[in-house]
């Protein structure tokens, strides 16, 4: 609970500066990005972090152009998630 709340006013301290940038968001744990291997190890460590955990939202920021929202899509599917089967 005090890592939560330690996370949200990290992400608060980030949004209040004017001059927020991508790795002010990733740093506070707002946002992720990365290649696929890091994501892969990233979501592991949310694995043995919460154990039982079998769901996470995964989404895309507004404003990305279809085409990359598409790449990004694919490879999620293609490098990602086989990672992950049962």
């Amino acid at each position: 609970m005090a890592e939560n709340l330690a996370r949200a006013r990290a992400v608060r301290a980030v949004i209040e500066k004017r001059d927020a940038t991508l790795e002010h968001y990733m740093k506070a744990g707002a946002w992720f990005a990365g290649p696929p291997e890091e994501l892969v190890a990233y979501l592991r460590s949310l694995e043995a972090k919460y154990p039982g955990l079998e769901y996470v939202h995964l989404s895309n920021s507004m404003g990305t152009p279809k085409a990359a929202m598409l790449e990004q899509i694919a490879w999620l599917g293609k490098e990602v998630m086989p990672k992950f089967t049962a």
